[in-house]
């Protein structure tokens, strides 16, 4: 999806005139990575983490132990 984040001069923050045209950037809607118009990405999003066999939830790959059900992994 293209988008574009404008600046605004704003009063007791509520904007009242355009100061700045922003650049028009793509945010994918599934996993959240951003790029430019050229496709250059400028922000990857986080590979999300390993879940735990035992409880189902997601845990980050490093970890030794469940931090929600305690089972050794």
């Amino acid at each position: 999806r293209l988008r574009r984040v404008d600046h605004y001069l704003s009063l007791f923050f509520i904007p009242l005139f355009p100061v700045k045209r922003g650049r028009p950037f793509l945010k994918c809607q599934s996993c959240g990575a951003i790029s430019d118009e050229s496709g250059q990405t400028l922000y990857a999003a986080e590979k999300p983490g390993t879940k735990c066999p035992y409880c189902g939830r997601e845990i980050e790959s490093s970890f030794r132990f469940c931090p929600y059900c305690g089972r050794t992994l």
